[in-house]
């Protein structure tokens, strides 16, 4: 709804906010780098940088070359939040417990750090999901989730903004803006927020999957990005949620995970901009399969260290008496041996069961490089037949037809299938304001409707055939 030199003011002014914030948090770090303060038990200080910058970057990246897509700009929306989260937390941890009565509003950067981090959760978990890939959701059906969303995570800010009691990452300071009796997410009402927030998730989740289902070409490759950094970023953070209690969280095995889930949840924008952008799309088959393949291996070869190393342990106390380094060595060297083997089986498995799907648009994108090359501009009807062809083949058409004008002919000039007029889709041949005629797609085999990036995608098709008559020199009366 703006024009596109205003949307890329606004990204700009966006992306200069969200780095802007992160920076100023860093440096506030820096000055309490070395002082020796009271950590979370979770992740690892300064770790929301990482957030603010990516959304940040990938953010601006989206806006800037797809500005109508809200995609963009419900990243950069996500950039100041995750910005300000470490900006007031790093703040307030100097303003409070580095240089005491120093900075002004110490405990209300704290106050503010407590319940900000609700909103990029709530919208990270809900919105995203719903809105992936096009920026619009699946079908109006899914508005009711949208609406609620909203509400669920203001539920959670009010309850952690005015809760009375210990600040959340502060626990030495009152809540300054705390009321009395109102209820907090660490009591009885944890369950009621945890059980509607998982539910919304769990929708909006659905959403995705059901618009997977449906999906085919560009837009089952964008999900698929998105799928497989949302899937990493479950198992990495999984045995983290288990160790979460104030016993475990600082185990070494929490640690790492908490690291790990890091990474992927920054990972996650990276994902969805390589999607959006359809930079590389067609990668993420084989950054699956290579993932299957070499998760699968680490984890068997981890089991057979393990269990090798315990047995020659046990032999070697049974023999002699005590343990031995040589335990260690045959256990190499059986890993060592299965490696090979282990890898080739697990790369035949996977690629039977789960091997690259193919791309049923890739022969009419090849025929598009032909046209646009110029190899068939000589005779335009090879070119409008063979249009049609690759056409009906990619959208799975039973049956499908291109007009070609001349003194209103009725008749179509190609068919494929049984053509009786009834179109589903139709595109023009037009070129510069030249009209040459048009291109009609009958029913799908799947019985599906065509979706709007089909259209999309035949109508840039069109275009290029229509350029390539208009550039051979041919007119309307040249066609028949």
């Amino acid at each position: 709804m703006m024009s596109t030199r205003t949307a890329r003011w606004l990204a700009w002014l966006l992306l200069a906010l969200g780095l802007g914030l992160t920076a100023a948090g860093l440096f506030f770090l820096a000055l309490s780098w070395n002082v020796p303060i009271p950590s979370t038990d979770w992740g690892f200080r300064g770790f929301v940088a990482i957030f603010g910058v990516s959304f940040s970057i990938i953010g601006w990246l989206i806006a800037r070359n797809r500005p109508e897509n809200p995609i963009g700009w419900l990243f950069l929306g996500l950039a100041a939040p995750s910005g300000i989260q470490l900006f007031a937390q790093q703040y307030a941890t100097y303003a409070l417990l580095v240089s005491p009565g120093y900075l002004p509003a110490g405990e209300f950067m704290a106050w503010v750090q407590a319940w900000i981090w609700v909103l990029g959760v709530g919208v990270i978990g809900t919105y995203l999901f719903l809105l992936f890939p096009n920026g619009q959701l699946k079908s109006p059906r899914w508005r009711p989730i949208a609406w609620l969303a909203p509400f669920v995570m203001g539920m959670g800010i009010a309850a952690q903004a005015f809760a009375p009691g210990p600040l959340n990452n502060f626990s030495a300071i009152e809540n300054p803006f705390g009321i009395s009796g109102f209820p907090d997410l660490s009591g009885p009402l944890t369950p009621i927020f945890f059980i509607f927030m998982v539910s919304l998730m769990a929708a909006s989740a659905t959403s995705l999957v059901l618009r997977f289902r449906e999906s085919r070409g560009d837009e089952r490759q964008q999900l698929k990005w998105f799928a497989y950094a949302a899937i990493l970023t479950v198992f990495a953070g999984f045995p983290g949620i288990l160790l979460s209690a104030p016993a475990t969280a600082s185990t070494t095995i929490a640690k790492i995970s908490q690291f790990l889930f890091i990474a992927a949840m920054a990972g996650l924008p990276v994902s969805i901009g390589i999607a959006i952008l359809k930079y590389r799309l067609y990668d993420i088959d084989l950054i699956i399969n290579r993932t299957l393949v070499y998760g699968s291996l680490t984890a068997i070869l981890a089991g057979v260290y393990t269990a090798s190393i315990g047995l020659f342990q046990r032999l070697f106390v049974a023999i002699t008496g005590e343990k031995s380094d040589a335990a260690i060595v045959l256990t190499t060297l059986v890993v060592a041996a299965a490696f090979t083997p282990a890898k080739t089986s697990l790369q035949t498995i996977v690629d039977k069961r789960f091997k690259e799907v193919s791309d049923p648009t890739k022969a009419l994108r090849d025929f598009g490089e032909q046209v646009r090359s110029g190899i068939w501009v000589i005779d335009v009807r090879s070119l409008t037949r063979r249009l049609l062809d690759e056409v009906a083949t990619a959208f799975t058409a039973q049956s499908g037809a291109v007009y070609l004008d001349k003194d209103m002919q009725k008749e179509p000039t190609h068919t494929f299938g049984e053509w009786h007029g009834e179109a589903k889709m139709r595109v023009p041949l037009e070129s510069d304001g030249t009209r040459y005629g048009f291109l009609a797609l009958g029913v799908r085999k799947s019985g599906l409707d065509y979706t709007p990036q089909d259209r999309e995608s035949l109508q840039q098709i069109a275009s290029l055939v229509s350029q390539a008559i208009r550039l051979a020199g041919h007119n309307k009366s040249d066609l028949l």
